[in-house]
């Protein structure tokens, strides 16, 4: 819905109104109000949501600034992959993969999460997982924002609005099936590790003995 409703709008509104800007402008308001109102009746910030609405703010200004630039509009979405691939991808890049942080920030934070943090912290079979899949959904997310910013300066912007979440979906599930296998594999392996560790089990004569 949310790629759908700005396409519709822009291709009702776009010959009514003086610009691209404000088409794509009321286009991301109608989503951005929703979001508020949503806001205000739960009483409880939805910072993902919020941050959406901030950036169809910027968008808008930059635009402005830019001389009716339709370019900062286009790319709104774009932003947020990026800086989430950025992050992943650097954070590889400095040895400290982001889903370790947040597992390291979480059992701070809660005890109950701390015994499930440590068989993850404590084990580099565990880490070097955690860090390919980093890098993998890094990859893929950085590459999903660099075609929407190719399309969006190349593709008018009725045609852009109809192909930019297509393409990007279509990338993002390319992507995935690699971090998928992966992540499958490492799941195997895990089990199998588990397995040959527990006494009586098949290959291990010695526990087996231990176990009788």
């Amino acid at each position: 819905m949310s790629a759908v409703l700005p396409l519709v709008v822009y291709a009702l509104l776009r010959s009514r109104v003086g610009s691209d800007v404000e088409a794509l402008a009321i286009g991301g308001a109608i989503p951005a109000a929703w979001v508020l109102v949503s806001l205000a009746w739960r009483r409880r910030v939805d910072w993902i949501a919020l941050t959406s609405v901030v950036l169809l703010v910027l968008a808008v200004l930059l635009s402005l600034v830019s001389g009716g630039s339709s370019l900062p509009l286009k790319l709104r979405e774009a932003v947020v992959t990026g800086v989430l691939g950025l992050a992943c991808v650097g954070s590889v890049v400095a040895g400290k993969p982001l889903p370790l942080f947040v597992v390291r920030l979480r059992a701070r934070r809660d005890a109950r999460a701390r015994r499930s943090a440590e068989q993850v912290l404590d084990d580099p079979v565990r880490q070097h997982a955690v860090t390919v899949l980093t890098m993998l959904v890094g990859i893929t997310l950085l590459a999903a924002a660099a075609v929407r910013v190719i399309l969006a300066v190349v593709l008018p912007t009725v045609v852009f609005l109809g192909l930019a979440s297509i393409v990007e979906w279509v990338i993002i599930a390319a992507g995935a099936l690699p971090t998928l296998w992966y992540a499958h594999r490492q799941r195997v392996l895990l089990r199998s590790r588990g397995s040959d560790a527990v006494p009586g089990k098949a290959g291990d004569p010695a526990g087996a003995d231990r176990a009788s």
